[in-house]
Parts: C-alpha cells; sequence; structure tokens
C-alpha cells in the first residue's frame, strides 16, 4: 500500500508491458506460477480499476494468461498418461480449449498492436 501508485507507475511505463508480445509472455509466466488464469485476470482487473495500467496495456497481458492456460491444460492432461485411454481424453479435452485460445490470440493480438490506440 505505500509503494502502490509509485510501483503502478512502474508498471504501467515498463518496456516490457509497452511491448505487446512481451506483456503477453509475461501473462502467460504469471499464470503458471499461479496456476490460475483467473487470479491474473482479477489482478489485471483491480490494477484498470485502480489506474496502476491502462486497458490498452493490460490486454496482451490477459491475452498471455489465456496462453499460460493452455499450457497448465496440457501439463496437466499429461499427468493421465499413465493410462492410454484417459490420457487420450483428458489431452482431448485440453486442446479444445487450446485451439480457441490460440486463435484468438493469433487473430486478435495482431489487430490490437495494429490498430489499438
Amino acid at each position: 500500500l505505500i509503494g502502490g501508485r509509485g510501483l503502478g507507475n512502474v508498471i504501467n511505463n515498463s518496456s516490457l508491458i509497452q511491448n505487446p508480445i512481451s506483456a503477453a509472455i509475461i501473462g502467460m509466466v504469471v499464470t503458471l506460477i499461479l496456476q490460475s488464469s483467473s487470479t491474473l485476470m482479477s489482478v489485471m482487473v483491480g490494477m484498470v480499476a485502480g489506474n496502476l495500467i491502462t486497458v490498452h496495456n493490460a490486454i496482451p497481458v490477459m491475452m498471455g494468461a489465456e496462453m499460460g492456460s493452455s499450457i497448465m491444460n496440457a501439463l496437466i492432461s499429461l499427468t493421465q498418461s499413465g493410462d492410454p485411454q484417459q490420457f487420450r481424453r483428458a489431452f482431448a479435452a485440453a486442446t479444445m480449449n487450446d485451439v480457441y485460445n490460440v486463435c484468438c490470440v493469433f487473430t486478435i493480438l495482431p489487430l490490437e498492436v495494429a490498430f489499438g490506440e
């Protein structure tokens, strides 16, 4: 709480957050560390509400969080590799969500970079 506003300015003015590709990678890594994209999404919404980061800078981080959840789905499905039938079903279920996330990131992120404010 003491350095919240100063920390927000550092985050918002960081070159890592200004670059959408690195911001998406940060979103992926943080999601993998937290093992929850919902937690990162909640934190980002709170940061936007508190004017610590702009919506424009938060969008790539949130897209990265979705990609991080796709990676986490694949890792979790690998834990079922002992039983081939169970693994086949687990990996298929994880892949359905992954295709959606990959399509969104590869179509919406370039549009955001090209036409975002």
